[in-house]
């Protein structure tokens, strides 16, 4: 690690807040055993949200709007649906056509609420895995160019070093709230202990699929 990461780990680490308990052991496991099988993962991801919203929502400030970052968000923003009144929430598309990558994926879509009449919004972003950071980086750019002085906290089950790094990095007064802190990142690149794709696990990835993104390529399907 070099003098760089390490300074941004300990500011990265001062932002970011881990619930996991005791209690959450078995709903570790339980995604670690999931491979092959989303319907499983989806009842840990769900189960995980849970406890996670049962901790930091009494917290919150209820002018806090929360974001579903696609596709993977949905397993969480259910669950955050389910625990709070209603309340005005926002979505953003992204979409990476490669994995891993090391760069930017772009926004395809993105429909939030903000306060035209001034003052500070404040997003929780709701993303399940953190690996790399990159996607909710991006997503952060992007509302930045279309809403005055936003204010970022996030959401997420999962979390990897980098991630943090990255995220704090993007904006130093970011919060962060995990469950699980510290994942190390395998050799393929992935969380290692989480063998599914957040996405998958929302939508059923072993359905035979077709994807397109307008934008990336208009005259042929995104390959799954």
């Amino acid at each position: 690690m070099t003098a760089e990461e390490d300074a941004g780990d300990v500011r990265a680490r001062a932002r970011v807040h881990a619930h996991a308990g005791g209690e959450s052991r078995a709903l570790r496991q339980a995604v670690a055993r999931s491979e092959g099988d989303d319907a499983a993962a989806y009842v840990a991801f769900g189960g995980a949200s849970h406890q996670l919203f049962g901790r930091i929502l009494p917290e919150l400030d209820e002018s806090m709007v929360p974001v579903l970052v696609m596709r993977g968000g949905l397993t969480m923003y259910t669950v955050y649906r389910s625990m709070t009144a209603y309340r005005p929430s926002g979505v953003v598309v992204p979409h990476r056509k490669t994995f891993p990558s090391d760069g930017l994926p772009s926004i395809t879509y993105l429909d939030i609420p903000c306060r035209r009449s001034g003052g500070c919004p404040s997003y929780l972003l709701l993303d399940p895995i953190v690996n790399s950071g990159q996607t909710i980086v991006s997503v952060v750019r992007r509302i930045r160019d279309l809403v005055a002085r936003p204010r970022f906290q996030v959401a997420t089950l999962f979390l990897s070093d980098r991630g943090a790094r990255a995220m704090c990095a993007e904006d130093p007064d970011m919060q962060i709230h995990t469950m699980w802190a510290g994942v190390e990142v395998g050799a393929d690149g992935r969380l290692v202990g989480v063998p599914v794709d957040s996405g998958d696990c929302a939508f059923g990835g072993r359905a035979e699929r077709v994807r397109w993104v307008r934008g990336s390529d208009d005259a042929e399907p995104v390959d799954p």
